[in-house]
């Protein structure tokens, strides 16, 4: 933990997604406190993506582990 500290890592927890209602539609971009129980979500939203952006411009490493939407 002290190494996170210090190196300031930070793990990145998406604020928004795209949601459809089915893996064919076509996706539209939610809150996450907003995903109604029948929604499938698709991929991250413009709001996690900006901030991956940002981040990504402002660090030496990045450890990204799987695909951010449905493949």
């Amino acid at each position: 933990m002290v190494k996170i500290v210090r190196n300031k890592c930070k793990i990145l927890i998406p604020e928004d997604c795209m949601v459809g209602s089915s893996f064919t539609s076509d996706g539209i971009s939610k809150d996450l406190n907003t995903i109604d129980d029948n929604d499938i979500i698709l991929d991250i939203g413009p709001k996690t993506i900006a901030n991956i952006k940002q981040t990504i411009n402002q660090s030496k490493t990045v450890l990204w582990n799987g695909p951010a939407g449905y493949f």
